[in-house]
C-alpha cells in the first residue's frame, strides 16, 4: 500500500494506491486559496441564503416551503465564494453555490450553481 499526495479542489487529500487500482481518501486538509471546511450555517449565510431562495427556486422550477442552511463552505477570491448545503424539507437537501462580490463592487449575492437530490450525509464539494 502506499500513499500519495495530490490536490483536488483546493484540498491536500492523500489516496491509498493499491495494484488492484482502488483509492481510498484517508486526510483531507484546507489549501490556501481552497475552500474551507464544512462548517455550521451561521446568522450571515442564512440571511444570503433567505435573500436568494427566490433566484434558487427559479433555477430548480421549484417551490420550497423549507428552506434551512445547514453547512457551509467559504472560498475567498476577489469577493467570497460559497457552497451551502440548504434543508429543502424531508429527506431532501440541495447544494447551492453563491458569489458575492466585493463591497467596494456592491457587494451582490450571485447564484452560480444549485445541485438537487442530495441526502444529509451527502460531503458538500465544489462542483
Amino acid at each position: 500500500m502506499l500513499l500519495h499526495e495530490n490536490l483536488l479542489n483546493g484540498h491536500q487529500v492523500e489516496t491509498d494506491s493499491s495494484p488492484t487500482g482502488a483509492s481510498l481518501s484517508v486526510k483531507m486538509a484546507s489549501v490556501p486559496g481552497g475552500y474551507s471546511d464544512p462548517k455550521p450555517a451561521t446568522d450571515e449565510i442564512k440571511k444570503i441564503c433567505h435573500e436568494v431562495q427566490n433566484q434558487v427556486e427559479g433555477k430548480t422550477n421549484q417551490k420550497y416551503h423549507d428552506f434551512k442552511p445547514v453547512t457551509y463552505r467559504c472560498q475567498v477570491v476577489a469577493g467570497k465564494n460559497f457552497l451551502v448545503k440548504i434543508h429543502a424539507g424531508a429527506d431532501h437537501y440541495i447544494h447551492v453555490k453563491l458569489f458575492q462580490g466585493l463591497p467596494c463592487n456592491g457587494g451582490k449575492i450571485a447564484v452560480n450553481g444549485v445541485q438537487e437530490h442530495h441526502k444529509k450525509d451527502d460531503p458538500l464539494v465544489p462542483f
